[in-house]
């Protein structure tokens, strides 16, 4: 099963991957609402909106014509009729829950791109910018694990406790789950999700940072986000086993991409050479230059958002493409 780490330098501890999964749809709460999806509640139109927004035509666009040609047909048909006379056509709802649920579908797995006042963005974005903007800090919390934890969200030492509130706030309230529950008939014990151990880890000290990763992706301390530069080797440099007249002849075969490849392998060996100290804070120099954004604080919780500061509400509001044009420039002017 997949795990959410959180790194101290001293140890690591582990958050469920169901946990994290969790987190996505608590953190996709304030957007769905936002979103308002239902059929019968001006569906049509806040559909039509969202689908102008889309970049290309797509499956959803004939699924909103056809609930439209069926809205459109059912109301036409009451033209003419002499007051109090009903018409003998039944409206079909059919067409417009199809839609409500392909678009719900559509927004929760396919990340639908956006193109508003010349702005390229991601609902996956505005969804958490809306929790951002919506919800209570532990759903703020909960966008940012889930949204950056394989890109190294971190916390700096003295807001390790701040963070453990927020955490506390979220498992007393529910929105976090100590447990997950057996399947019923299952009498094993809940499975333990892992918040125990990462308030102990934020807990554990105020001095130094908490750095998150993901299984599937590159732990923590990594070369690829670290401040370090492999060193260059001498120009007749050649591997090891290239000792003998055998492996000299094999080398020599080589061409010029495969000698090259052959050199960066070895010169980015060195890396692992280092000291664990030493790795940890060249990463941390690293993750600091580079993912600046990534700074889990009270001052970055809800103000450092997913891309342009774009939420759910400001799509549908009146002034949408100022909205859309104030956070793009705010997010060029902070970059």
């Amino acid at each position: 099963m997949s795990r959410v780490y959180w790194h101290s330098e001293q140890r690591t501890v582990e958050l469920h991957g169901s946990e994290r999964a969790w987190l996505n749809h608590v953190a996709r709460g304030p957007a769905i609402a936002a979103w308002n999806l239902t059929p019968g509640t001006g569906l049509l139109e806040r559909a039509t909106a969202l689908l102008d927004m889309t970049v290309g035509e797509s499956y959803l666009h004939p699924l909103l014509r056809a609930a439209q040609t069926e809205y459109d047909t059912y109301h036409a048909s009451w033209k003419g009729l002499p007051p109090g006379v009903m018409s003998p056509r039944r409206f079909d709802p059919e067409p417009e829950r199809r839609l409500a649920a392909a678009l719900k579908t559509a927004l929760h797995v396919e990340d639908l791109q956006l193109d508003v006042a010349g702005v390229r963005l991601h609902t996956g974005d505005v969804e958490l910018n809306t929790a951002l903007v919506a919800g209570s800090d532990p759903i703020r919390l909960a966008a940012k694990i889930h949204g950056w934890c394989e890109a190294h969200a971190w916390v700096d030492g003295p807001d390790r406790e701040w963070m453990a509130g927020i955490i506390e706030d979220g498992l007393a309230t529910g929105i976090y789950r100590r447990t997950l529950p057996a399947p019923s008939g299952d009498t094993r014990p809940p499975h333990t999700q892992g918040w125990e151990d990462v308030l102990g880890l934020l807990r554990e000290s105020a001095d130094g940072p908490v750095v998150m990763s993901y299984s599937v992706c590159d732990d923590f301390p990594n070369l690829g986000i670290a401040d370090w530069a492999p060193p260059r080797l001498p120009d007749d440099w050649r591997p090891a086993w290239a000792d003998s007249a055998e492996g000299l002849a094999e080398w020599d075969a080589y061409d010029d991409a495969e000698k090259a490849e052959s050199r960066a392998d070895a010169a980015e060996s060195a890396w692992y050479d280092l000291s664990e100290e030493r790795k940890w804070a060249l990463a941390m120099d690293g993750l600091r230059s580079s993912h600046p954004w990534a700074r889990i604080a009270p001052d970055t919780l809800a103000g450092v958002t997913f891309g342009p500061s774009v939420s759910v509400y400001d799509l549908f509001a009146p002034d949408r493409d100022d909205r859309v044009r104030a956070a793009a420039g705010m997010e060029t002017a902070d970059a």
